[in-house]
């Protein structure tokens, strides 16, 4: 099952690549890497291994990053570029991933540089993408691709949400119930914040229901045997009556 982000083409290339980090707020920097020490820009060659931001400028939103890693969105802020970086790697190795401290500054570079004026930089998100060493979008897409990807992270907000909306007294709307039913399903079939298998049995277990009670007790049944599949507590029905306040259904 592929990742939606990759349905539309399968060509790559450095603008792809580089469009997916200019679009995407929380960066993976496992992604983009690099063996070049330095970046040539003009006549001049300017270290990566620091800020390549001109004087005392600082990109808008400060020396902070948004990460992520194995799907988790982090954010690393710092009073400058190099305790950001110290911080990133940190983190990573935390997190049981090895990378270098050029690769660190390579990322953060470009995440910085798109948010200031070219004037103010000593080279640009062009030029510093014209070293990436992975270019290849298929490799990309094998390193962000989770191995075990799970809505732990989402799931129980997602069960309230729908026992929220099917306990109202008014404007109960089969239509749309079925519209968030597909929302949900997406969500699970997703690489980065899904399960497969729960997709799998949401699917197999989804029917019709006409009534608010019909769709509670949908929930209530889909709700406990995906439970069930991932060796967590099940509800009764009174205890899901509580939780989701269905005791006027």
């Amino acid at each position: 099952m592929s990742c939606p982000c990759y349905k539309k083409s399968t060509k790559s290339s450095n603008g792809n690549v580089q469009k997916m980090i200019e679009t995407d707020p929380h960066v993976d920097f496992t992604l983009l890497t690099t063996n070049h020490i330095n970046i040539k820009s003009g006549n001049k060659s300017h270290p990566i291994k620091m800020s390549l931001i001109k004087g005392r400028m600082k990109p808008a939103k400060g020396y902070g990053i948004n990460l992520l890693i194995k799907g988790h969105k982090h954010r690393v802020e710092g009073a400058s570029g190099r305790l950001v970086v110290v911080e990133v790697m940190r983190l990573y190795k935390e997190n049981g991933i090895e990378i270098s401290k050029l690769n660190v500054w390579f990322n953060a570079n470009i995440y910085w540089l798109k948010q200031i004026s070219i004037k103010h930089s000593y080279t640009t998100v062009d030029e510093l993408m014209a070293i990436v060493g992975t270019p290849n979008l298929s490799d990309v897409k094998k390193k962000i691709k989770l191995p075990d990807p799970s809505p732990l992270d989402w799931g129980a907000s997602a069960w309230l949400f729908l026992g929220a909306y099917i306990a109202q007294k008014d404007g109960f709307d089969f239509d749309y119930f079925e519209t968030i039913l597909d929302i949900f399903q997406e969500m699970l079939e997703d690489d980065f914040i899904g399960c497969e298998d729960c997709a799998i049995h949401f699917l197999h277990l989804k029917k019709s229901a006409k009534t608010q009670l019909e769709a509670a007790e949908f929930m209530f049944n889909t709700m406990n045997a995906i439970n069930k599949l991932n060796d967590k507590p099940t509800l009764t029905w009174e205890q899901a009556v509580k939780r989701h306040r269905w005791e006027n259904l």
